[in-house]
Order: structure tokens, then sequence, then C-alpha cells
């Protein structure tokens, strides 16, 4: 009897430790980690106690430069003292890695200099900054229009905010799915503006209320109203596959106001209860709306987080004989030393180019400099030309 429980007291044992193995396991994520190298100096005599002062001086020398890289100088100036207090004391939790260099006595003076490179882990510091309400590079909160277009094919009726209709259903039910999808993005950080509430289409001009807008007057709209986000789709209503049932198809895209770029997608359909139209479809919605509205928002975050949101893709050429070890290197320092380079994707690699896609918000003929002035293995990076669409950069020995 006592060897039976222990036996089971040991397979219990086991099984908790594979369930804690396996949660540590799926809860792991890949980190997003950029190296820093940072040159930094003492006064300090102590060789010991300057080791100590130099690697401190390191790790907030690289906080400061990749806070002001995310949130701009002007904001990092003017939160410095908080930004100071929560954010760079808490370092330890966003630079994992350092290593220091040689400690070299300064010349003509006293004291020390060292080089330190560290590794940061990206989205623990974003998470901090967004934590504290510091995350987005302007002081006002990124604003969202909602062009949402209600279908009911039941009935043959539509509606949305920029039409001129009289209130109905389809109006109400509008009204209610505004709100739930402001509550969403504010708890990302995000203000959804609401255009049925404030009456905006009282503001535009007749020739702009058709059912079906524009793309480009759609932007007009973003820009008149200050949004960098258009939550675009339609709300369809169609009768259900069972009698006195009806099929709602969910379909909300999130673009980029500034070049209509897709950065969050949501689609859904869903069959009421049977019963009377209104009842049935307003009680659907009040049930999905929530989830819907928290599943879109996280994806603009983190779209957000990655910088996806008011950038543009460059196709980026390196012209010239490059090796092997050479283009490992260039598409490492790619991604990890030029932070304002979001993303990196390889398009053509040949015997005499090199062809990237990359995804970044600084301007073309900036973004071709950073990149010129990248060490990679003794290889020289010459930019020959930037525009638009591409950046192309000449390979020297």
């Amino acid at each position: 009897m006592n060897r039976k429980l222990r036996n089971i007291k040991l397979l219990a044992m086991v099984v908790l430790l594979a369930l804690g193995f396996a949660a540590s396991m799926s809860d792991a994520q890949p980190q997003t980690l950029v190296e820093r190298v940072v040159e930094v100096q003492t006064g300090e005599k102590n060789p010991s106690l300057a080791r100590t002062v130099l690697m401190n001086a390191a790790a907030e020398r690289a906080s400061e430069d990749l806070i002001k890289e995310i949130i701009g100088e002007q904001k990092f100036q003017k939160n410095r003292s908080m930004i100071t207090a929560k954010i760079v004391k808490r370092s330890a939790s966003y630079l994992p890695f350092s290593k220091a260099g040689e400690l070299v006595p300064r010349t003509g003076t006293d004291g020390f200099e060292m080089s330190v490179t560290l590794r940061a882990n990206l989205d623990q510091l974003q998470a901090l900054l967004l934590e504290n309400g510091l995350f987005y590079d302007s002081d006002s909160t990124p604003a969202a229009l909602p062009v949402v277009r209600w279908q009911d094919r039941v009935g043959s009726r539509s509606y949305g905010w920029w039409m001129s209709a009289e209130p109905s259903f389809l109006s109400q039910e509008s009204r209610v799915f505004e709100t739930a999808l402001q509550d969403a993005f504010l708890k990302s950080g995000f203000f959804v503006l609401r255009p049925q509430t404030f009456a905006y289409e009282d503001m535009l001009p007749r020739d702009q209320r058709a059912e079906s807008p524009a793309p480009d007057q759609v932007s007009n709209w973003a820009q008149i109203w200050n949004a960098q986000i258009v939550i675009q789709g339609q709300v369809q209503m169609s009768k259900g596959e069972r009698t006195d049932t009806v099929s709602i198809d969910i379909r909300l895209t999130a673009l980029q106001a500034l070049n209509n770029r897709v950065i969050a997608e949501v689609a859904r359909k869903f069959e009421t209860d049977a019963g009377s139209f209104d009842a049935v479809v307003g009680r659907k919605l009040k049930e999905v709306t929530p989830g819907l509205a928290a599943d879109l928002s996280s994806q603009v975050l983190e779209a957000w987080k990655q910088g996806t949101i008011n950038s543009q893709l460059y196709r980026l050429k390196v012209a010239g004989r490059i090796s092997l070890q050479q283009q490992e290197a260039l598409k490492e320092a790619l991604r990890t030393k030029v932070r304002e380079i979001k993303s990196v994707k390889e398009r053509l690699i040949s015997s005499d180019a090199l062809i990237y896609e990359i995804d970044s918000s600084m301007a073309p003929n900036e973004i071709a400099k950073k990149i010129g002035e990248l060490d990679v293995q003794g290889l020289k990076l010459v930019v020959d030309s930037a525009n638009e669409k591409e950046i192309t950069l000449k390979a020297k020995r």
C-alpha cells in the first residue's frame, strides 16, 4: 500500500513538472534584441570603482539613446526626470546582456575610458514606456477614425455615419459599436474618434455622403480630423441557414492613414438564435463586439510597437561582390544596429548584388546615410542613390 502511494505521488510530481515545463515553453516568445556599443569615460582613479561607474554610465547612455529613437528627442527632454526615475533605473529588465571592453587610462588626465557592448530587449523597453504613458512619439494619443458601413440585406437598408439618414436600428447598433471600439482601443493606448456621436456628417459637403466613400475621400477625412489610423469595414446581415435566424458577417481593417497600408484585420461570421430581427441581432452583436474590437486593437498596438505605423517600405539594393559571411553580417547589422529599420526581408541574392525589402519611418536619404555608416567586416558601403521607393549602395572593399 505504501509503495503504491509513493508511486502515485511520484507520478503526480512528474506530471506537474511536465506541465510546468510545457507552460514555460509556451510562454517563451522570441525577443527583439538590438546591440549597442557605447564609449564612456570617468575621472575616477580607482580601477575597480571606475569599471562600475562606466558600466552604469553605459547602461544609462544606451537607455537614453534607445528611448529617444522610440519617442523622439522633444518628448524625451520634456519627460526626462520621469524617464530617469521610472525607466532608466529599471534598465536591468531590458538590458539582459552587457560586456565590458578593456579599461584604458585617459590620456593627459586622470581616470579611465572603456567601450561597452550592450544588448537591449526592445519589447520589454516598449512595455515599460507604454506602462508609463510614454510610448508614442507625440504628446497626443494616436487617433483612429472608424468608417464602418452597415448593411441589412433582409430589410434592404444600409447605414454609415457619413450618410444622411433618419435614426434606425442600424444607427443605434452603429453607435454601440463605435463605443465598443473606443473602449477596446483606449486599453491599448489609442483614441477612437466618435463621428456618429458628434455628428461629423454635418461638416461634410453633400457630395461626400455616398454609401461607399472612395479611398482618397476617406484619407481626406482622416487628415481633417487628425487621425493616424482608419478603421474601415462593414457589418452585413442576411438570412441565416435556419428559419428566423440572421447571419452576421463582420469585416474590419485598420489602415495607416498616411498610405492606406493595412496594419490589422479581423473577419468573423456569426449566426443568431431564432427570433425577431432586431432582438436577435442586437443580442448577438452585444455578445461578440467587445472581443472583435479587442482583437483589432491588440493587432494595431503590435503594429505600432514594431514601428509599422507611419513607416514606408523601401527596396534596398547593395551592389558589388560580397562574401557569404559578409552577407550574413550585413543582414544582422541592418536588423540590430539601425534602430530605425523595423524589418528586413531578403528579396534577391546574386553574385553581384543583394536586394532587401526594409521597413522604416525615416526619410530615404537619412536611412541610406545610417546604413552607409555601418561597419560590416571591413566592407565599405557607399550611398549611390535614394528615393521614395529604392535605396542603392555600392559595396567596396
